[in-house]
């Protein structure tokens, strides 16, 4: 289902009272394509922006955008419509059947950066609240961006590590080892810790966008992404929620004691 919205891409479709309020500039440390996946990431909201979206529920989403409930009687939604041949998309959000804002940003490729040109046009809004609510709605959007350019970057960094082909990694006397640690082998990260006295090991990349599992903490025998909340049951790797998701933990290294007191980590084969 496409966008609800008819004549998404235009500015002001239903002849709202719109005010522009506000707009908001930037220089986003990561590249147009992180962007672009991170716009169209709608799932991280409700986990990456805990502090700021109280309820997130798909209503439809595909290459033209997504829309979301934003309450579970489903009385609001927010539409986001993306424009990529002019690198820019517009979100509405709907009160009832209502538009009460317009966000229009724009972006800028430059490289290993991206500029954005954020419009914020609200509804109804009187001469003499403008600047108290423009000054809300950019203390609002410095917080999602520096979240997003927190993850868009960390993302990066990931998906450019190098693979280390070596089939063994030799850790050292076990009494020298620094737990918790983070360690590489393979093409994947993984985490050692101490749980109870002894050496364990899990992954510390989410199979899903490669999110950071380094300080997921353990519950129930479950570990929590902090991108998506993707769980999972760290002794079968398998994806406790969502249920539909097609992804697991990879199987962990075997930990080798060695008679002289070191520790090896050797890649599972599969």
């Amino acid at each position: 289902m496409p966008a609800k919205q008819t004549n998404a891409l235009i500015n002001n479709p239903n002849a709202a009272d719109l005010t522009e309020v506000a707009i908001y500039r930037r220089a986003i440390r990561a590249n147009l394509d992180r962007v672009w996946e991170n716009v169209l990431d709608w799932a991280h909201l409700p986990w990456l922006h805990e502090s700021s979206f109280d309820y997130v529920e798909l209503d439809e989403a595909g290459d033209w955008g997504w829309r979301t409930w934003s309450n579970a009687e489903h009385s609001g939604t927010i539409e986001l419509c993306v424009d990529r041949a002019n690198n820019r998309y517009v979100t509405r959000t709907y009160e009832e059947a209502l538009q009460v804002a317009e966000i229009w940003t724009e972006l800028e490729d430059q490289g290993e950066a991206t500029n954005i040109r954020v419009s914020f046009l609200l509804a109804n809004i009187r001469d003499e609240g403008k600047d108290k609510i423009g000054k809300i709605m950019l203390d609002a959007y410095t917080q999602l961006w520096d979240e997003d350019e927190a993850m868009m970057m960390q993302r990066q960094i990931r998906l450019d590590e190098p693979i280390i082909n070596d089939g063994i990694l030799n850790l050292g006397p076990i009494q020298n080892l620094k737990l918790p640690m983070t360690v590489r082998l393979g093409n994947k990260n993984w985490r050692l810790l101490d749980l109870d006295g002894e050496l364990f090991v899990q992954a510390a990349d989410c199979p899903h966008l490669r999110g950071p599992l380094e300080d997921a903490l353990h519950k129930t025998g479950e570990i929590k992404c902090p991108w998506h909340g993707y769980r999972f049951n760290v002794d079968s790797g398998e994806c406790v929620s969502p249920v539909e998701a097609n992804c697991k933990l990879p199987t962990a290294p075997t930990i080798d004691y060695r008679e002289n007191g070191t520790v090896s980590l050797i890649r599972s084969a599969t």
